[in-house]
């Protein structure tokens, strides 16, 4: 994976078995992700079985990040770590094998040699597109509240909270239920409400919820009542912004230019993790969550702001991509927009959600 050797197993880190295993698949998702947001419109090609398959993907992804930690330690009761650790790795060989063997159908060239120039090109689409500086930066505010859940949470719960190892699995799966019941019930809400709306007001109810985690640490208030809201809270906050990120890009890239707009959102959102992952880490160890999540706060509102401000209000639900980026295709507008965009939406939230998987 072109990693350190050692960069999960090594003792300092202090990582569980189900925490390195965790680790480990994250190592490979984001290869994995780019290369699917690529590929997958050109294999299912009928928007009504894609925008099935793709809703139904998203909640795929989200039980089995619930179940995996579950499943890994059920399996270490009958086996030892070594073996389990042998078995992943032959997965991941098998995985790697099948998408090698993979054929593409009727694949649509993108014109862009490489994975850095299909970044770069759709770095400069969106900060050329107000409404894609927007979501950037909407990627920072589920980066900074996405943070406490993902990085702090296991050791807020168990020196906090006293709780162990399967109480740290349920409060993760608090978090993880709450972007599942958002995710089922958010394409209904998209018909009729705009995305830049439902982003929006996402972006408050993060904002809830990490002023709550907040308020909760800093008055030293260690409940299960009121930790594991704050955690649906978060969790549905960002499954607001992340599940229709796909329809907006979709809607402000030509679609020759898609794989580049998709890896560049997969790279700018990823970017936002690498800032507000170091601030729960260290920060948190060295000086306490209160300050921790008081940063991540700042950050988070920051972010809310920029993007208001960034993303203006549209008459229409259409925006016009940048001169010279969706020349060759017009971009689509309207109903067209809305039933095409739905296709997109559920590959970019699984992937991006790939961030979120404990470690």
């Amino acid at each position: 994976m072109g990693l350190p050797t050692g960069w999960v197993t090594d003792p300092e880190h202090g990582l569980t078995a189900n925490q390195q295993n965790t680790a480990l698949g994250n190592g490979v998702l984001p290869l994995q992700a780019v290369v699917e947001l690529a590929v997958i419109p050109d294999i299912v090609t009928k928007e009504s079985d894609y925008t099935r398959a793709l809703s139904a993907s998203q909640v795929a992804y989200t039980m089995e990040s619930l179940l995996s930690p579950v499943l890994a330690a059920v399996a270490l009761t009958f086996m030892a770590f070594n073996w389990l650790f042998i078995g992943t790795s032959i997965g991941f060989a098998l995985s790697a094998a099948l998408v090698l063997s993979t054929h593409i159908p009727n694949a649509t060239p993108s014109g862009h040699v490489g994975a850095w120039a299909r970044v770069t090109s759709g770095v400069r689409v969106f900060f050329a597109t107000p409404r894609l500086r927007g979501v950037v930066a909407l990627n920072l505010v589920v980066a900074a509240a996405g943070s406490i859940v993902v990085v702090n949470t296991v050791n807020y719960v168990r020196d906090h909270l006293g709780g162990s190892q399967a109480d740290v699995a349920w409060m993760l799966a608090a978090s993880g239920g709450g972007t599942l019941l958002v995710a089922l019930f958010l394409p209904r809400v998209l018909d009729r409400i705009a995305e830049r709306i439902v982003m929006m007001t996402g972006a408050l109810v993060l904002l809830a919820g990490v002023l709550a985690a907040v308020a909760m640490t800093a008055t030293q208030v260690a409940s299960w009542m009121v930790t594991a809201p704050i955690w649906v809270i978060i969790g549905g906050g960002m499954a607001m912004i992340v599940t229709p990120t796909g329809r907006v890009i979709r809607g402000s890239v030509a679609k020759q230019d898609l794989p580049a707009g998709f890896a560049a959102q997969f790279s700018l959102s990823h970017l936002a993790w690498l800032v507000t992952y170091p601030i729960a880490g260290w920060i948190g160890t060295a000086s306490g969550f209160t300050l921790a999540w008081s940063v991540l706060a700042a950050l988070a509102i920051a972010g809310a702001i920029a993007a208001h401000l960034l993303w203006p209000r549209e008459q229409k639900d259409s925006e016009a991509a940048p001169t010279g980026v969706a020349a060759a295709e017009p971009v689509i507008s309207d109903r067209a927009a809305r039933e095409e965009t739905e296709a997109a939406e559920g590959t970019l939230a699984a992937c991006q959600c790939a961030c979120v998987r404990t470690v």
